[in-house]
């Protein structure tokens, strides 16, 4: 079973200006109890704010991994396709043909699914980077 891991990605990376971090940032702490950083995002590593170029970076490599994930789904399951074509040529009852089929439809689904999230998540990386290129946020070196 293959599973949508978007769920995965970290709560910035679908609204980078969340406004609770805002608050977080008002009040001085997280929901943890944590003191919160007053200059917005701090690099710990760094010991410099992020930029919001670094932030639309993270932003993108974090889809890019999506996207390399559900590559490698795909690249699974047609393996797991083929395994089972095999034994669909090779069975001898109809009941096994039967399960076989089932079998080979939820995996086929599946992966048309794990495809169609790769793709979309393309064209959604493809939008944003001409939108960043349109208000100069971004070069063609970036």
């Amino acid at each position: 079973i293959m599973n949508n891991r978007l769920g995965d990605l970290p709560a910035w990376v679908n609204d980078p200006d969340d406004d609770e971090d805002d608050e977080e940032q008002q009040n001085g702490e997280t929901q943890n109890g944590e003191s919160a950083d007053k200059d917005g995002d701090h690099d710990i590593e760094k010991g410099a704010q992020k930029s919001k170029q670094d932030v639309n970076k993270e932003i993108f490599f974090a889809a890019v991994d999506q996207i390399k994930n559900h590559i490698s789904q795909v690249k699974k399951a047609t393996s797991d396709i083929e395994k089972i074509s095999e034994q669909a040529q090779k069975a001898t009852t109809t009941e096994k043909e039967q399960e076989l089929s089932k079998d080979l439809r939820r995996v086929i689904d599946s992966t048309n699914k794990q495809a169609k999230g790769a793709k979309n998540l393309l064209g959604d990386l493809k939008n944003e980077n001409e939108v960043l290129k349109s208000n100069d946020e971004i070069s063609d070196s970036d």
